[in-house]
């Protein structure tokens, strides 16, 4: 029986190789329970089969294009993982997650990880760095055979840049994050806790953007570095706490910022919405409207926010005069009573093109 057994061949060991490539491909998890480095997931799991799957596995360069790694993670061996990652991905366009539950300076031989990472710079195509702002030298001072004229992020098209509360000084203590001043195709950006002044970016060619945690005066002044804007969405905070790294306050916005709005003539899609820091502070991001002039808006939505100002937004509607087509707003729980008032009062101010979608569409739900 057993000789039977051994003599049968699956029909999948037929296929051509070429045809289980495409197949493993596939197998990619759309999200990942755990970093790469979980053998219970493809590509890891792949290689673990036979001999013949682990051959065409490593030979396959679009397994290794998703890379994503938490340097804190208790793996000994995890940074020559990382290098042995990259080079299976080979000259293919890259996306890279790097994380650390710690500081960066204390992984054992970093340096070696940074060089092999930057060392593919032009093939990164996207890239989300969480890290403390004491890891901001690491990535950013250029490492041994490179420097910031070789490390250009040719294609680099989405970057996100989320700050982790660290356990030294300030951001403000050192000077701006320069590592991706080239980037010719860079479009989108989502930055957490880190303003505008503290990160060097092609920012008149961004067409998208996030800023999570700013306050008015941050939200403001990304906004003049953007002209070519047209996506941004913002959790805002009426002012900067004492404990923050930056020096704004809520009477340097009303210095620096014109009480009469700022008025930008190209974003068309604006998203307000709750965000809470490490240091568990709660966003109030409607309160910009006061700030702010959108002429050519064609969505609003403002969603989980506290302290909503009915008459902020009937004056920033009022002000804009913009072809609107969606205001989608969704208080929190606690603040839904008094809401209908408000929706009436907005909708009376919208200037709807009627050639566009004919109707805007309000929602008042949590």
């Amino acid at each position: 029986m057993q000789t039977q057994l051994d003599s049968m061949v699956h029909p999948v060991l037929t296929l051509p190789p070429e045809i289980i490539s495409d197949i493993f491909v596939h197998c990619l998890p759309d999200k990942r329970q755990l970093d790469i480095v979980n053998p219970t997931e493809a590509p890891l799991l792949l290689t673990q089969i036979c001999g013949l799957w682990r051959k065409i596995a490593i030979s396959t360069p679009e397994l290794w294009t998703s890379f994503d790694l938490d340097v804190g993670w208790p793996e000994p061996n995890l940074l020559d993982v990382g290098k042995t990652w990259l080079e299976r991905a080979r000259e293919r366009p890259i996306s890279v997650k790097l994380s650390s539950c710690g500081l960066l300076s204390d992984i054992h031989h970093i340096d070696r990880f940074m060089t092999a990472l930057w060392g593919r710079s032009r093939g990164i195509r996207e890239l989300e760095l969480k890290i403390a702002v004491e890891d901001f030298d690491v990535i950013d001072t250029p490492v041994p055979g490179h420097n910031f004229r070789t490390l250009q992020f040719r294609k680099l098209q989405k970057l996100s840049v989320c700050l982790q509360e660290g356990l030294g000084g300030p951001a403000i203590d050192r000077g701006p994050l320069s590592l991706f001043r080239d980037a010719p195709t860079l479009s989108e950006v989502l930055i957490s806790e880190v303003p505008s002044s503290l990160i060097t970016l092609p920012w008149a060619q961004l067409t998208r953007f996030t800023g999570e945690v700013y306050t008015i005066a941050e939200c403001l002044e990304a906004l003049r570095l953007m002209p070519n804007l047209m996506h941004c969405a913002f959790a805002a905070l009426e002012f900067s706490p004492s404990s923050s790294p930056r020096s704004f306050s809520q009477w340097n916005v009303a210095v620096d910022v014109d009480p009469q709005s700022f008025t930008h003539p190209n974003v068309q899609h604006l998203e307000l919405f709750s965000s809470r820091s490490d240091s568990g502070l709660l966003a109030n991001s409607a309160c910009i409207l006061a700030f702010l002039t959108l002429p050519a808006l064609h969505s609003l939505e403002i969603r989980d926010v506290k302290d909503f100002d009915k008459m902020v937004l009937d004056l920033f509607l009022s002000r804009s005069s913009s072809p609107l087509r969606t205001l989608s707003i969704h208080p929190l729980e606690s603040q839904k009573s008094g809401n209908d008032a408000c929706l009436s009062r907005a909708l009376a101010t919208l200037s709807v093109d009627a050639g566009l979608e004919g109707e805007a569409m309000i929602n008042s739900k949590g």
